[in-house]
């Protein structure tokens, strides 16, 4: 999706970060790849020069799982031939221009297809943006063709691509390429004469040309960006080679169907009613998606998974809702739908889950979703990575994928619109975008199928963040002490205790403590957690 943010320039993040953006230099060697050894508790940064990366899309070689390419914004490209234990980082260029977005998908001769938004230098943003731009890789992703434009129509916006293969041996369109994107005819207008569409258009040569495009969408969108815009196109394939594409708009989930490998398309069906819309918002983060995605699995069953708030809780002596992530399974490729589920097992935490993306592995037909997750915040605002591992619609188990609670960006940080699971020959890769170190960041971490179960025990080491709301008088400091009775939360601005905070016997060993900025002066803290096992210590300046 277009982030003016790119085009104009970026703020400052609002987060406290270790000795503010100063002190974080200080402290923190400058690094511009961090590369960690991989293991089931290891994390793998990936570190880039500014704007920072984000919006993560993550494909694993079918045909080698040891091969696996992960683009981000703006046009990063990062290539690993051992399963992501070491990554080779690097530009990817078009003629036509690459301006975000990427998406990255195989087929299983190991033929890499990347999608992209241009940026015609002959315009100004956002009319720069006037195609969708597809490239090709043949050699594990060392080189790309300069690629294909589809979509132009003068003077409209192309923006949010997705792409799908046919791979289906009874299909009769078997290797054919679809692209599916938004059209706007005025990014950004509130004209209300303005819309917003989903097109379509597929390949039978691998990517060189495309069909005339054809608009899927039978009902039209805004031009907004927003819960009234028709956006967020995914698509996946039958066993019988039926294309489905579905979207959001107008606080509905859509699918449409072709028989006719994307020639003609049926009535949009209703998939689910959102009722916050896909664009949701949560404490600290910019903007977050609550799009919807859809894939098959091997035994023909097809997932559709999305965002939403449903249930209204107390919290603070205010009726809320959080928000959770939801999907519905087809057994019979799309013919008939099952209920729709909740999927996060948080109980009823009052926390927030959000901006899921899901993958089917073709070896073993299991799929996994990928999510935000604040289960384990108190206030609903430190960030965790949960994976969701199913088989023909039923829930199998859900991991913590990150080792440690991270701080929102700020509400003035681009943070991406979405993050990427990829699952091939029993190995799961998962990307997503963080914050850490003052730096937003892509992390990358890397499973095999039979190693979820045992991070289903994780537990995390004593560690602690911070972060303070730029326009509020809050800020907060997350704790994890596990395995402790009892331990002191302490702030010591200049080596002179400030505040003081005994947890005996905590109900928590993970969560949050709400302070009001106001109580304390401008400065340099430090916050010390400590037990009879030890002390852990961050410091951050509060400004």
């Amino acid at each position: 999706m277009l982030n003016a943010g790119w085009a104009q320039g970026k703020p400052e993040c609002p987060r406290i970060d270790a000795l503010n953006a100063m002190a974080t230099r200080l402290l923190i060697p400058s690094l511009c790849f961090v590369l960690c050894a991989s293991s089931l508790h290891a994390q793998t940064l990936l570190k880039s020069p500014p704007p920072p990366a984000n919006e993560p899309s993550l494909v694993i070689n079918p045909l080698n799982p040891q091969q696996r390419i992960l683009g981000t914004n703006v046009n990063l490209l990062f290539t690993s031939d051992d399963a992501g234990n070491t990554w080779q980082q690097r530009e990817v260029r078009s003629t036509l221009g690459f301006y975000g977005d990427p998406v990255l998908i195989a087929d299983k001769q190991g033929v890499y297809y990347l999608c992209h938004l241009a940026q015609n230098n002959k315009l100004v943003w956002p009319e720069w943006f006037d195609r969708i731009v597809v490239q090709r890789s043949t050699d594990g992703g060392k080189s790309f063709t300069d690629g294909c434009g589809v979509g132009w129509h003068e003077g409209k916006v192309q923006d949010k691509p997705w792409m799908a293969l046919d791979e289906m041996n009874r299909s009769p369109y078997k290797g054919r390429l679809y692209l599916a994107w938004t059209e706007f005819d005025r990014y950004g207008s509130k004209n209300p004469a303005d819309s917003s569409r989903i097109r379509f258009a597929y390949s039978d040569n691998g990517g060189d040309t495309f069909s005339v495009p054809v608009v899927v969408s039978d009902s039209l969108g805004d031009c907004a960006d927003g819960d009234n815009t028709v956006e967020g196109a995914t698509m996946a394939v039958n066993r019988d080679g039926e294309v489905l594409l579905c979207w959001a708009a107008h606080n509905k989930i859509y699918l449409d169907k072709s028989s006719d490998g994307g020639k003609t398309w049926g009535t949009d069906q209703l998939i689910a009613i959102q009722h916050d819309g896909w664009e949701q918002d949560f404490s600290g983060v910019m903007r977050a998606n609550g799009m919807p995605f859809i894939t098959a699995d091997a035994h023909g069953g097809i997932y559709i998974v999305w965002s939403d708030r449903l249930i209204l809780r107390e919290r603070n002596n205010e009726t809320t809702s959080d928000c959770d992530v939801f999907y519905r399974y087809s057994k019979n490729g799309g013919q008939d739908w099952g209920p729709v589920q909740r999927l996060n097992n948080d109980g009823n935490s009052g926390t927030d889950q959000y901006m899921p993306h899901i993958s089917t592995d073709p070896r073993n037909g299991k799929a996994y979703v990928l999510f935000y997750d604040r289960r384990h915040s108190s206030e609903n605002v430190f960030m965790d990575v949960y994976l969701a591992e199913l088989r023909n619609g039923k829930m199998l188990r859900q991991v913590r994928v990150t080792n440690a609670a991270a701080a929102p960006a700020g509400k003035e940080e681009f943070f991406g619109d979405y993050i990427a699971v990829s699952a091939a020959g029993k190995h799961i890769g998962t990307a997503y975008t963080m914050l850490r170190d003052g730096t937003v960041t892509v992390e990358t971490r890397n499973f095999r199928s039979k190693e979820l179960q045992a991070r289903q025990d994780f537990t995390p080491q004593p560690y602690l963040d911070v972060y303070a709301e730029k326009r509020s008088d809050r800020f907060f400091i997350h704790y994890a002490y596990p395995g402790v009775k009892g331990f002191s939360l302490r702030l010591y601005r200049m080596n002179e205790l400030v505040y003081t905070q005994g947890f005996n016997r905590p109900v928590r060993s993970e969560g949050d403590v709400m302070l009001p900025k106001s109580r304390f002066r401008k400065g340099l803290y430090e916050a010390v957690m400590e037990s009879n096992l030890g002390k852990v210590s961050y410091r951050f300046y509060l400004d």
